[in-house]
């Protein structure tokens, strides 16, 4: 990891929030795991 990197994190925020509906059991496609352009972090809520 460059230092560059390191201070410029791409972040990815996700929340999961319908009333008690569970998230999928396939979370692929709310993280967006296809994206070529990958998030140094995921943070899930």
């Amino acid at each position: 990891i460059s230092a560059l990197q390191l201070t410029h994190p791409k972040l990815y925020v996700v929340t999961w929030n319908v009333a008690t509906a569970e998230p999928p059991d396939d979370v692929n496609s709310l993280l967006q795991l296809s994206s070529p352009k990958k998030p140094d972090l995921y943070v899930i809520g």
